[in-house]
């Protein structure tokens, strides 16, 4: 009778198990959904970009420009007004009125920016003991959705191409001048051209 009733247990256990485990895959579905949800990325854009030359066609850049969307919750405090009823006795008779107050309130939005990776090659074809003008140079222009400008500038002063490459975030738009120069500095003469620009 001892066997038999063990039996039973075991089976009334197994079953137990066998019931419990799907619950508990279902329950960690939301869980990675919701995780997937607060940040999700998406490439909106691949392309090669240039050749683009200088004055004289003695320095030379192209590449490849990568931008990723992410798109995620941003958490911010906001101030609501709400109604409390505030009460009191005056001659023991209970008075209430409406108040309104100011309270603080954490909501969410979503937020969107990219990410962007430029990739390119310089190339030099200038005289190479020329100390005016014997490196290319490649200066990229970013300029943000905020407004905000930043700059990264390539050299390159050997016979062999040069390879680069620089990311960032929230462009709006990506624009390259290509210009010969000294060692310390380019010449900036020449036009931005445009690498990238959102749509």
């Amino acid at each position: 009778m001892r066997s038999v009733n063990r039996i039973l247990i075991g089976v009334g256990a197994a079953s137990l198990l066998a019931v419990a485990a799907p619950t508990a895959a279902q329950a960690a579905v939301p869980a990675a959904a919701e995780t997937t949800a607060q940040t999700a990325v998406r490439p909106v854009y691949s392309a090669e970009w240039g050749p683009f030359f200088s004055f004289g066609r003695r320095a030379e850049a192209r590449g490849r420009v990568e931008v990723e969307e992410r798109k995620r919750r941003d958490w911010y405090w906001d101030r609501e007004v709400v109604w409390e009823k505030k009460c009191h006795r005056r001659k023991g008779v209970r008075h209430c009125k409406p108040v309104k107050k100011v309270v603080k309130v954490k909501k969410w939005r979503w937020e969107r920016t990219n990410r962007f990776t430029v990739t390119g090659v310089l190339e030099n074809r200038s005289q190479w003991r020329d100390r005016k003008h014997g490196c290319a140079w490649a200066t990229f222009k970013v300029t943000r959705f905020d407004g905000d400008v930043s700059y990264e500038t390539f050299r390159n002063c050997g016979k062999r191409p040069d390879r680069y490459r620089f990311g960032g975030r929230d462009a709006k738009l990506i624009q390259v001048k290509v210009t010969k120069g000294g060692r310390h500095h380019p010449h900036h003469q020449g036009t931005w051209q445009t690498v990238y620009a959102a749509r």
